[in-house]
C-alpha cells in the first residue's frame, strides 16, 4: 500500500503558499494605506475643532465687550468700563491665533479679516 503522506517530489504546494503570501502582503499594504488615510483626515477633523474653538472663543470675548459696553452705557458703572476696555487684547490675541489657525485657507483668511476690521470698528 502505497504512503499517501509521503513526499512525492512535486512541488504543487508552492504557488499556493505564494499566492497566500502575495495576497497578505497586498492586504498588509492596503491596510498600511487605510491607515495613513485615516491619520490624515483625524488630523484635519482635529484642525477643525481647534478653528472652531477659537472661533467661539473670540465671539465670547466680543459678545462679552458689547455687554460691558451696554452696562456701562446703561449705569455709567466703571467696573463695566474696565470690562470693556480690557477685553480689546483679548479680542485681538485671538482674532491673531485664528488667522494664523486659517492662513491655508484664502476664504476663510479673507473672513477673518472682515471680522478683524469690524471689530476694530467697535
Amino acid at each position: 500500500m502505497p504512503d499517501r503522506f509521503a513526499p512525492t517530489g512535486s512541488r504543487s504546494w508552492l504557488w499556493p503558499l505564494a499566492a497566500a503570501i502575495a495576497l497578505v502582503t497586498l492586504l498588509g499594504a492596503l491596510a498600511a494605506r487605510q491607515y495613513s488615510l485615516f491619520l490624515d483626515a483625524s488630523a484635519q477633523v482635529d484642525h477643525t475643532y481647534e478653528v472652531m474653538q477659537a472661533i467661539d472663543g473670540v465671539v465670547d470675548r466680543l459678545v462679552a465687550a458689547e455687554t460691558a459696553q451696554r452696562g456701562y452705557l446703561v449705569t455709567a458703572n466703571r467696573d463695566f468700563l474696565a470690562s470693556y476696555t480690557g477685553a480689546g487684547p483679548a479680542v485681538a490675541a485671538g482674532l491673531q491665533r485664528l488667522e494664523e489657525l486659517v492662513a491655508d485657507n484664502p476664504t476663510q483668511s479673507r473672513a477673518v479679516g472682515q471680522v478683524s476690521a469690524m471689530a476694530e470698528q467697535r
